[in-house]
């Protein structure tokens, strides 16, 4: 079971790294949007 537990490990960890990668690029790529969604998003999550 450890054997097959490896594999599951190892692909959520490259989802999670995948996440990070692409939402640092949409940062770069979209800084005053991103940023401006980003405390939007904030405001409206403290908020409910």
């Amino acid at each position: 079971m450890i054997i097959e537990n490896k594999p599951d490990y190892q692909n959520y960890f490259k989802t999670i790294v995948n996440i990070i990668i692409y939402h640092l690029i949409v940062l770069v790529f979209s800084r005053g949007k991103a940023s401006v969604d980003g405390i939007f998003n904030l405001k409206l999550v403290i908020e409910l």
